[in-house]
C-alpha cells in the first residue's frame, strides 16, 4: 500500500478535520486580536509579576452554529503556544473538549485524559466525581509553577448550567484560563464568573468566499474558482454568509472530484452536493411545479432556452445581458414583439420561486440551483 500524499492529506483535513487550522483567519483578524491580548495580559498578570494564585479568566465565544468560533479559538490558542514554546520555565498549553451529548463524568474524564492525569481506577467503574474534582486540584497546584493552561470548551449550550459553572468556578480557581464558544447567546446571562463575552456576527460575502478558496483550493488542486463562488452565492441565498454550510457542500463534492478532476467541475455534480449537503436550505419543488402551472406558454418556452443555454454551454451564470438576448430569440421565435416590461416580468417569476437567483458577487449574473434535467421534465410535462 502505497504512503498517502501530504498534499492529499492536508487537503482531506481541511474539509473533514473538525480540528483543522487554516494557515490564516479571514475576517477575523481583530477579534483574533483582541483575544490574543486578553489571554496574554491574563498569563502575564500570573506568571509574570509572581501572583500564581490569580484566577484565572473565562471568556465566551458567541455566535451562530458553522460561522467558525471553533476556528478563532483554536488558531489563536495554537499561536500563542508556539510563541510561548521557548519561553522557559512557563510553558503555555491549550487543550480543547467538546461538549456535545456528554454529562459530568464524561467531561471530566475528558479533562483528566487531556491533563495526562492518571487514575488507578478499574475499568467501567462508576466515576467518583468529587474525587476526581480533588486529583484534578492536586495535580493543577504542582504544576502551577511550569504550566499556563488555557482550555477551550466548544458547544457548551449541550451541558447544563449548574455542572458548567460548577466546572467554571473550580478551574478559574486553579488559574486556568477558559474559552467557550456557544451558539445559544442567552446562555451568557445564567453562567456565572464569565469575565468576557466576545460576539462573532456572520460573515461578509467577499470574506466567505476567500474562505470558500482557501478550503477548496487546499483540497481540490486546480479548483475553478466559479465552483466557490457558486457554493457561496448558493449558501447566502438561502442563508447567512458562514463557512459551516459552504464545507458541508465540499464534502458531498469530495469523493467526485478527488482524484484530479477539479479543473472541469460540471454544474449538475454542484447543484446535487447542494441539495444533498443542505436540503432544508436548496429548491423547493412545490415552488417549481406552482411557478409551471401558472405560466403562460411564452414564458415556458424562455425557460426553456435559458436552460438550452447553460446545458450548451457550461456556464454557471448567465448575465442580465444574456437572458436578455435569449428572450429576444424566443419572441423572434414565436413571431411576438419583444417588451422589456414583459421580460422584466418573467425574469421577476424566476427569481420569486427561486428558479433564477442573482448573485451576491456580480449583481447583474443569475444562477439556478436547479438540474437542468429537472427543469426540462417540467417543461416537457407543461408543453405536452
Amino acid at each position: 500500500m502505497q504512503p498517502i500524499k501530504a498534499t492529499r492529506l492536508d487537503g482531506y483535513r481541511a474539509l473533514f478535520d473538525p480540528h483543522y487550522i487554516p494557515p490564516t483567519l479571514v475576517g477575523r483578524q481583530r477579534e483574533a486580536a483582541f483575544l490574543k491580548g486578553f489571554l496574554t495580559d491574563s498569563i502575564v498578570t500570573r506568571f509574570g509579576t509572581n501572583t500564581r494564585e490569580a484566577s484565572g479568566m473565562a471568556i465566551m465565544v458567541n455566535g451562530l452554529k458553522g460561522v467558525g468560533k471553533a476556528t478563532l479559538v483554536r488558531k489563536v490558542v495554537g499561536e500563542m503556544q508556539d510563541e510561548h514554546r521557548s519561553q522557559v520555565p512557563v510553558q503555555m498549553q491549550g487543550i480543547s473538549i467538546n461538549c456535545q451529548e456528554k454529562d459530568e463524568p464524561q467531561l471530566l474524564g475528558d479533562l483528566i485524559a487531556k491533563l495526562n492525569i492518571p487514575l488507578d481506577v478499574p475499568a467501567g467503574s462508576p466515576v467518583d466525581i468529587p474525587g476526581t474534582w480533588n486529583t484534578i486540584s492536586s495535580v493543577l497546584r504542582k504544576r502551577a509553577t511550569s504550566t499556563a493552561y488555557t482550555i477551550f470548551f466548544n458547544n457548551v449550550e449541550c451541558v447544563p448550567l449548574r455542572f458548567f459553572n460548577k466546572l467554571a468556578l473550580n478551574l478559574k480557581h486553579q488559574g486556568m484560563n477558559l474559552l467557550m464558544a456557544t451558539s445559544m447567546r442567552h446562555n451568557n446571562y445564567f453562567i456565572e464568573n464569565l469575565d468576557l463575552s466576545l460576539d462573532l456576527d456572520v460573515y461578509r460575502v467577499g470574506e466567505l468566499l476567500d474562505i470558500v478558496d482557501q478550503r477548496a483550493n487546499c483540497a481540490f488542486s486546480g479548483l475553478d474558482q466559479r465552483v466557490s463562488q457558486f457554493i457561496t452565492d448558493a449558501v447566502v441565498a438561502f442563508d447567512s454568509p458562514r463557512p459551516g454550510p459552504c464545507m458541508n457542500v465540499m464534502r458531498h463534492m469530495y469523493p467526485h472530484i478527488m482524484d484530479g478532476n477539479a479543473d472541469d467541475v460540471p454544474l449538475e455534480l454542484i447543484q446535487n452536493s447542494i441539495k444533498n449537503a443542505l436540503p432544508e436550505i436548496s429548491y423547493n419543488e412545490l415552488e417549481i411545479a406552482e411557478f409551471f402551472a401558472d405560466a403562460a406558454i411564452q414564458k415556458v418556452i424562455f425557460l426553456d432556452n435559458i436552460v438550452g443555454q447553460v446545458e450548451a454551454s457550461g456556464q454557471f451564470y448567465l448575465s442580465r445581458a444574456d437572458l436578455r438576448s435569449i428572450y429576444h430569440a424566443t419572441c423572434e421565435s414565436l413571431d411576438m414583439e419583444p417588451e422589456m416590461a414583459e421580460f422584466n416580468t418573467f425574469m421577476a417569476d424566476l427569481m420569486a420561486c427561486n428558479i433564477f437567483l442573482k448573485s451576491n458577487h456580480q449583481p447583474e449574473c443569475f444562477f439556478t440551483m436547479i438540474p437542468a434535467q429537472l427543469i426540462k421534465g417540467y417543461i416537457d410535462a407543461t408543453i405536452k
